[in-house]
C-alpha cells in the first residue's frame, strides 16, 4: 500500500441498523471509527446523490496517517 494512499467514496448517512445490507450510521461515528488511521479531508454530506438517497449519502476523502 502506498504511503500517501487516499480513499474516496460514499457512506449511508442514517441511524444504524442491525438488519441490512445497507448498514447505516452517522457522521459522529464514522468520525470515531475512521479518526485513528486516517486524516479526514472531507466528510459532507453528498450533493449529487440519485433521487432516493439525496441527504442519506456522505461523500468522503480519506488519507492514510
Amino acid at each position: 500500500m502506498s504511503s500517501n494512499g487516499k480513499i474516496i467514496g460514499l457512506l449511508f448517512q442514517f441511524p444504524l441498523t442491525k438488519f441490512g445490507p445497507p448498514f447505516g450510521g452517522s457522521k459522529e461515528e464514522y468520525l470515531k471509527l475512521f479518526s485513528n488511521d486516517f486524516n479526514i479531508k472531507t466528510l459532507e454530506t453528498a450533493y449529487n446523490s440519485v433521487k432516493p438517497r439525496q441527504e442519506n449519502e456522505l461523500f468522503f476523502i480519506f488519507t492514510k496517517k
